[in-house]
């Protein structure tokens, strides 16, 4: 029998030149070539950008509403948060906030994509996260961070719930 299940690799359909890719815990990421995102899985708190309409389970590639006409240079994804940086440098976030990692000063969830206002003027080269933590690399090689810093992982060398 075919495998449907996921034990077995399975072709995503309808996504092609994909030259970048990212996994949070149960919502995944697929970059073109050409600077198109695609996300899949769980959207329950928001980390597909798919907006308020959105639905809260996406079983194949749909692309980012917001982010149509915008070139997206690379992604990373967290346990229920997303982050990418487009074109110029910037960077947009989305999904859960409940540690403040997607760096908006505040702990509201974002259901679309929403620039990061902070970084204004940075532009930003890398993004990485964690569970519920992000790091950002700036062109110039200076390293900005924001969310959960229980056991360190901002680097700021304190440890902050």
């Amino acid at each position: 029998p075919a495998a449907s299940s996921g034990d077995a690799p399975l072709l995503v359909p309808d996504v092609r030149s994909v030259c970048g890719l990212a996994a949070g815990v149960s919502h995944s990421a697929a970059l073109s070539a050409k600077g198109r995102l695609w996300m899949f899985g769980d959207n329950g708190d928001g980390q597909l950008g798919l907006g308020d309409g959105g639905a809260r389970r996406i079983s194949g590639p749909q692309r980012v509403p917001a982010l149509v006409s915008v070139k997206v240079r690379t992604v990373a994804c967290g346990g229920f948060f997303t982050a990418a940086v487009v074109a110029g440098g910037g960077m947009v976030t989305f999904g859960a906030n409940e540690c403040g990692q997607l760096g908006h000063g505040g702990r509201e969830a974002e259901r679309a994509p929403r620039l990061v206002r902070a970084l204004e003027g940075t532009p930003i080269a890398q993004v990485a996260c964690g569970a519920c933590h992000l790091v950002a690399l700036s062109e110039t090689g200076a390293l900005h961070v924001c969310g959960r810093n229980g056991d360190g992982e901002l680097g700021t060398g304190d440890l902050v719930g």
